[in-house]
């Protein structure tokens, strides 16, 4: 039996084939569109009025009721001000995800349930399937546009509530549909950015200058030395070197934003380095943390997306830390800025997201210690009692141990010790950190896969010659280069 489902129709062909399946599913559809800014005064350019027709055309065509809310006051209480506020303070804030938040499964969700309907669908690129815990949100099919990162802030107890129809299909499968059934909409373009920007991301730098003013500063090196001048330091991001206008005078190298000095308006710079501390981060504080599954506590091997368009990493979450929650990475991520998101995840099923603090110098591998071990990898692969008797990340086996099962993973060339079984062509964990391999999936080439990398069995370790099981194939000479302790 169908269920009577509240549809944000934003004027996107997204939305608008969302509809359409949800029609043909059996379901009783009623489109809302949502107001949340007018442009009135100037400071932003919204093109509302555009939305608004083509969302009114899709439901005229696809026969359903169809109201307009305005939600522009709350809008701006929950997000504008709120993004405006992190600029001033040096952040870097997602606006997208106080949105989702907020306003679109907050708000929206609100007026569903007061018109009487069973759930709140939208044509976000994710999907939401029944588990033990309750409702996942996992990612959706399409890994080229999906959407899972910016609903890492939605709270839990609204996802049984949710309906996502695009979250299996992909994209030009969706465009596709839309041209065959006709839709009126079929070929407008994606919106890109935000309402209050106009779509247009470049006009951030307006729009903050026009909230919160200019105030010029000085641009130095780390030493000191002026090299230019800034409009406000809120105008630029560590990491970015778009708009700074400094020269390097070198062939290949640019200066970029490595720090901000709020007291003293300076902003500072640095040639791009892969070994510059400010620019590879390797532990990050984290606050503001939400969980979509029940709230974690201890420590956690888990896959984190450190920004929408970047791959998931291999990451450990500590929520014990003496200072609050915080996350280190396998590798240094380049330039994460306070203000910006983390999303975290469990093989496909988005567990929460947190908000960039501190950059800590601290990590539990640079002080020499393992952390606790984790109970599952973010491939989904089990592990009953991981109990690591060697390391072969850069320091060698633990001195006393008498088994050290290796495994490799040549196209990420990481070495590791373990017990745990990779199943398929997935990546396993390194338990003597808790860190995932890589993030490959079926693309990498672990042993573990079809073919094991060479028929060898034995390791030579401190003069001593290693037995591993059948289980335990590796490549010596791989295993060579990733370790160079190794004799």
């Amino acid at each position: 039996m169908g269920k009577k489902i509240l549809l944000a129709l934003s004027g996107g062909v997204d939305s608008a084939v969302a509809c359409h399946l949800l029609l043909r599913a059996g379901h009783a559809v009623e489109g809302v569109h949502m107001r949340t800014w007018h442009g009135k005064d100037g400071l932003g350019d919204c093109p509302w009025r555009d939305d608004l027709e083509s969302a009114r055309s899709v439901a005229e065509f696809c026969k359903i009721p169809f109201r307009v809310v305005s939600l522009v006051d709350r809008y701006r209480q929950f997000v504008v001000e709120p993004f405006l506020r992190s600029y001033a303070a040096g952040e870097t804030p997602n606006p997208d995800m106080l949105c989702n938040r907020w306003i679109k499964f907050g708000a929206l969700l609100e007026l569903a349930r007061e018109l009487g309907c069973d759930g709140l669908a939208t044509g976000h690129y994710c999907r939401t399937a029944a588990g033990e815990d309750g409702v996942h949100l996992l990612v959706g099919r399409d890994g080229t546009k999906d959407q899972s990162y910016f609903l890492a802030q939605v709270r839990r107890e609204a996802l049984p509530f949710l309906h996502f129809p695009l979250g299996n299909w992909k994209k030009m499968a969706v465009r596709r549909l839309a041209r065959q059934i006709g839709l009126p909409n079929a070929d407008r373009p994606d919106s890109q950015g935000v309402c209050f920007l106009g779509g247009k991301v470049a006009a951030i730098g307006e729009f903050l200058l026009c909230h919160l003013g200019e105030n010029p500063g000085d641009i130095v090196d780390r030493g000191g030395r002026r090299l230019g001048r800034h409009r406000g330091i809120f105008l630029h991001t560590i990491g970015q070197r778009k708009g700074l206008a400094i020269p390097s005078n070198r062939d290949g190298e640019h200066y970029v934003a490595v720090a901000k000095d709020l007291a003293g308006n300076r902003l500072t710079v640095a040639l791009e380095s892969s070994s510059d501390p400010a620019l590879r981060v390797g532990a990050v504080a984290l606050h503001s943390l939400n969980f979509l599954c029940r709230p974690l506590a201890g420590s956690h091997a888990l896959a984190a997306r450190v920004r929408y368009r970047d791959p998931p990493v291999a990451a450990w979450l500590h929520m014990d830390g003496d200072g609050g929650p915080w996350v280190e990475f396998a590798r240094p991520q380049r330039a994460l800025a306070p203000g910006q998101h983390l999303a975290f995840y469990r093989g496909e099923r988005l567990l929460g997201g947190g908000i960039y603090g501190e950059i800590l110098q601290k990590s539990h591998f640079s002080l020499g210690m393992a952390p606790p071990n984790a109970q599952t990898d973010p491939m989904g692969i089990q592990e009953e009692k991981p109990r690591p008797v060697g390391c072969c990340c850069g320091k060698g086996p633990v001195q006393g141990a008498t088994e050290l099962p290796i495994r490799i993973c040549v196209q990420c060339d990481v070495g590791f010790g373990n017990h745990l079984t990779i199943r398929g062509n997935g990546c396993g964990l390194c338990w003597c950190k808790g860190l995932p391999l890589c993030n490959r999936g079926a693309d990498c080439w672990c042993w573990g896969a079809d073919k094991p990398l060479c028929g060898e069995y034995k390791l030579l370790i401190n003069d001593e010659v290693w037995e591993l099981g059948e289980n335990h194939r590796f490549c010596p000479g791989t295993v060579q280069k990733i370790c160079p302790q190794f004799p």
